[in-house]
């Protein structure tokens, strides 16, 4: 108790001396395990996001796309626990400023694998529904209730060919473990790179093969995400599934050529149809046409037909008023004559009468009858012929035999007269029944004549409303026929466009299927994710960072220590010689101070690592939040750290009491309980310069004096503030560096502007006409073909292969330079150049002779020169020595590009024109590289900063800790 009391005590009365190594010790390890802390922190904050998420340990993708034989294969894999097919498109979008940006159509993850966080609203219930990303430094966007409308440019992948519809309403916002940077990866359309996503339900794609395959593993199951255990396991699965691909190549290519070869031959048989329709209705209408010029020539001969049997009818209806105007002339006249026939019948008959009367009464007065005048007669005549006879006079007898014979003339007259009245009689009565018989058969014939014409007439009008109705059918059956005509012409143009059409499309299938080569499986895990691999690094390169400046700050802190307990033991001799007197050993003495130093030790490690530990992740994962999406940040305890931080305290603290009480403790207790005496004065160099020293003041000079009397102070002084300048001037050095580094990477070594990837299984001739487009571009000056290819060396696997058909313009493209001397390297067929880094990771050098992999192909060759480079790892090869090495000329995949103009407005029309060509498969600008590059820059510079005001802080506290 009385030695913690005394330890107390001493705090006490020395609290700035204490305070000094309590803030140099909690600067010290609060730097060190804050920074230690921040990088678990924010891996294992991602780690739990991906596994809450369920994120995918390997997508594949196919150029053919994967169907169910496809899907049944991949699940045969032992290794494989969860199966997501699914799809995606890309397409366009227009944003508010009514430009066009690209975005990642994707089916919505609803099988619980890449879940998604819901930032706003809700996830899509039916298929008119979408969520999107939001954020700051989108290019687009959307907002909850908008309508996201989406279409394509290429007339031959038309967006009903993969989606029902072509507008969702926005209902949430959504952050997704896929994009945690704001690289969203390739596209192929537009300038190449995809500028945002859209979730969609599933059931809004009518593909027939699923675009891509999500799976998670067994074998990666419980492994933390960003550990080699977990690269390993992933990466032995995703070579088995390259194999499988390899495998399955050619069984789906032969199922695509089986199944396209059906549907052209359906579309074949489809045009033939078409075209024995065309000819059927051609023949119809032909057909029609003749029926028309039947039917006008029927109409025609109908109408000669009803002219004629009108003029017919006019003549018989004419003839017949002539014969009834005859006949009615006729029986008129037979009328007229009968009646003036009965009227001389009548005059006759009165006349006869008369006659017959005053014969009568001629008779009656003569007291004679008819009877009695022939009587009378024969007599006369018998007594004209008895007297006659007799020679008589027979005259009187004569004369009365004249007046009876005259008047049995007038008699025989009458009779004559009554029967030729009789006979007048009957004749006037037959011609009266003639003529009425006649009237009779007159009216009949008449009113059968006329029933004739009435008929006729009533059989002309029949025909006459016959023929108009022909006409008016004719009339409609010629326009009918003019429309069908014109409807099958215009039919027959856009069928025959179509056929046409249809013709060069299936040239073109066949073309295309001829030219088809094996599908291709590509295997991306996670790290070919551009946001995983780069957060994955940016975060171990704040490790780096605390695995090196901490050593620096604890140096100091150490030397502060130093000072200031050596100073304390100095102060405190007499009391260390009173109880060295007095029996206590050295151990015991020393126990006092080392407690005191480790007090301050434990409590400045504590304070520091407890505030540190929490301050430091959440600025540095602020800074981060700027460049990537990620959720909030979750601190883990790490004990183990803090343990060892602050052992590593008191080690540094005690040692420092251990190396200042050793002297002090060497000497017995009477030394020590006496004054020590002051070093002795000496002249110092200064005062043999006169000039100089004269003009100083007493104090300047017993300055001076002390400065080279207590060296072991001085020295110390010096070395710490040093050492804080060096921090600083290391973060300042730092934070201007790295930006100039990438400057100089990409405006002075890499002269290109442009990579073009080529798709190598396209035909010569559409891979000549992207470099056909490239020469004649007005934005391009230079292109160069080259092969592009990665390689490994010794378990370094992104390594890019460069082989350029022209080594002279490579030298154009790419600056091969000694980084120290500045000598110009030149590529020859004797060897390889590499990258400085490269070189410095495995100790190569030029001379050296090197063997790596690229494409199953194994390369050996002397390494030439080792030239400067700052960004990723190269190895530059002739074509000439590829040949020799490999057995076969390099295809052309690739084509280095410099632009006349290199904003991005230049950079998008150009972009847009190359994306067009299917034989170009991505687009890599150096600008946008940079761009990327000084974003991850930037992200450390926030680190540097902190750097920087925590090697200030440390060296202000020495500032003011010195005099204690």
């Amino acid at each position: 108790m009385a030695f913690l009391k005394d330890i107390f005590r001493e705090i006490g009365k020395t609290k700035s001396r204490f305070f000094s190594i309590f803030a140099i010790i909690a600067l010290g390890a609060g730097f060190f395990a804050g920074l230690k802390a921040t990088c678990p922190d924010m891996l294992i904050t991602q780690e739990r996001y991906f596994e809450e998420q369920n994120l995918m340990d390997i997508r594949l993708v196919s150029t053919l796309g994967f169907n169910e034989d496809d899907i049944e294969i991949i699940k045969e894999n032992g290794d494989v626990l969860e199966i997501y097919p699914s799809y995606s498109k890309d397409v366009f979008v227009e944003n508010e400023q009514g430009s066009s940006v690209i975005a990642k159509l994707m089916a919505f993850p609803d099988s619980g694998m890449n879940g998604t966080v819901l930032l706003e609203g809700r996830f899509p219930e039916n298929p008119g529904e979408c969520v999107v990303e939001k954020h700051s430094q989108l290019s687009v966007v959307h907002e909850i209730g908008d309508t996201v409308s989406v279409y394509t440019t290429d007339p031959d992948d038309p967006l009903n060919d993969s989606l029902e519809r072509s507008s969702w309403e926005v209902v949430g916002i959504v952050m997704s473990p896929q994009y945690i940077a704001y690289d969203r990866g390739t596209a192929t359309i537009g300038n190449g790179s995809a500028d945002t996503y859209i979730m969609v339900p599933e059931e809004n794609f009518v593909l027939d093969v699923f675009t891509e395959v999500y799976l998670t593993l067994n074998s990666a199951k419980g492994l933390s995400a960003f550990s080699d255990e977990y690269s390993d396991a992933v990466e032995l699965t995703a070579e088995d599934f390259e194999a499988i691909g390899k495998k399955r190549a050619p069984e789906r290519l032969s199922e695509i050529k089986e199944e396209a070869y059906a549907e052209i031959n359906d579309a074949k048989a489809e045009i033939a149809d078409a075209e024995k329709e065309l000819a059927d209705a051609e023949q119809e209408l032909a057909d029609a046409l003749v029926e028309l010029e039947d039917g006008e020539k029927e109409l025609k001969d109908g109408w000669n037909d009803y002219y004629k049997g009108l003029k017919e009818y006019k003549d018989g209806l004419k003839e017949f008023e002539e014969e009834i105007a005859k006949a009615d002339d006729e029986i008129y006249g037979g009328i007229s004559e009968l009646r003036k026939g009965k009227a001389q019948y009548e005059e006759a008959y009165q006349d006869y009468l008369e006659g017959r009367e005053e014969f009568d009464s001629s008779l009656e007065e003569q007291g004679m009858t008819v009877d009695g005048l022939y009587e009378s007669r024969e007599q006369l005549e018998d007594a004209i012929d008895m007297i006659g006879g007799m020679g008589g006079d027979t005259s009187v007898y004569e004369e009365q035999l004249g007046s009876v014979n005259e008047a049995i003339g007038a008699h025989e007259q009458l009779e004559e007269a009554k029967a030729q009245l009789g006979s007048a009689k009957a004749k006037l009565d037959e011609a009266g029944d003639e003529l009425e018989k006649g009237k009779e058969e007159f009216k009949k014939a008449r009113a059968e004549g006329l029933q004739e014409l009435a008929d006729a007439k009533k059989e002309l009008d029949e025909g006459y409303a016959e023929l108009i109705d022909a006409e008016k059918e004719l009339e409609e059956g010629r326009e009918e026929y003019n429309d069908g005509l014109k409807e099958f012409e215009e039919a027959k143009a856009e069928a025959e466009v179509e056929i046409a059409d249809a013709k060069i499309e299936i040239a073109d299938a066949e073309k295309e299927l001829s030219e088809l080569n094996n599908s291709e499986w590509y295997v991306f895990t996670r790290d070919d994710n551009p946001g995983y691999s780069t957060y994955e690094s940016d975060v171990y390169i704040i490790e780096s960072v605390g695995k090196v400046f901490p050593v620096f700050f604890f140096l100091v802190a150490m030397l502060v220590c130093l000072t200031t307990m050596t100073r304390m033991v100095e102060e405190q001799r007499t009391q260390i010689g009173t109880m060295k007197a007095l029996g206590y050993g050295k151990g015991a003495i020393l126990a006092k101070y080392i407690a005191y130093s480790s007090f301050a030790s434990i409590s400045g490690a504590v304070f520091g690592i407890g505030l540190c530990v929490i301050v430091f992740p959440i600025i540095i994962y602020a800074a981060y939040e700027m460049r990537y999406i990620v959720p909030e940040l979750e601190m883990v305890a790490m004990p183990g750290t803090w343990i060892f931080v602050t052992a590593i305290c008191i080690i540094c603290t005690s040692l420092a009491v251990l190396m200042a009480g050793y002297s002090e403790l060497r000497e017995n207790p009477a030394e020590l309980m006496r004054p020590k005496a002051p070093k002795a004065g000496k002249r110092v160099l200064l005062e043999r310069i006169p000039f100089i020293w004269k003009r100083l003041s007493f104090t300047k000079k017993v300055t001076v004096r002390n400065l080279f009397r207590y060296k072991k102070r001085i020295f110390m002084t010096i070395l710490g503030i040093a050492g804080c300048a060096a921090l600083t001037l290391t973060g300042f050095g730092l934070f201007s560096s790295i930006s100039v580094i990438l400057e100089k990477q990409y405006s002075e070594l890499f002269n290109y502007d442009l990579i073009v990837s080529l798709d190598t299984d396209s035909s010569e001739e559409e891979i000549g006409k992207v470099f056909e487009e490239l020469d004649e571009n007005e934005i391009t000056v230079k292109n160069l073909p080259a092969h592009i290819m990665s390689a490994q060396y010794e378990g370094l696997s992104n390594i890019s292969l460069v082989v350029a058909e022209d080594s002279s313009a490579l030298e154009e493209m790419v600056l091969f330079r000694d980084m120290d001397s500045g000598e110009i390297y030149h590529l020859s067929d004797e060897g390889v150049i590499i990258t400085e880094r490269f070189s410095e990771i495995f100790e190569l050098s030029p001379g050296d002779e090197i063997t790596f992999y690229s494409e199953d192909t194994e390369f050996t060759a002397k390494i030439t020169a080792v030239a400067e480079n700052y960004a990723m790892h190269f190895i530059y090869m002739t074509e000439e020595l590829y040949t020799e090495l490999c057995g076969e000329i390099p295809e052309t995949n690739s084509v280095f590009t410099i632009m006349s103009d290199t904003s991005h407005e230049v950079q998008d029309r150009l972009a847009h024109t190359l994306m067009e060509y299917e034989s170009v498969l991505a687009l890599s600008f150096s600008q946008t590289a940079l761009e990327n590059f000084s974003d991850t820059v930037e992200n450390l510079n926030y680190v540097v900063v902190l750097i920087i005001v925590c090697a200030a802080a440390l060296a202000l506290l020495f500032f003011i800790t010195s005099p204690t």
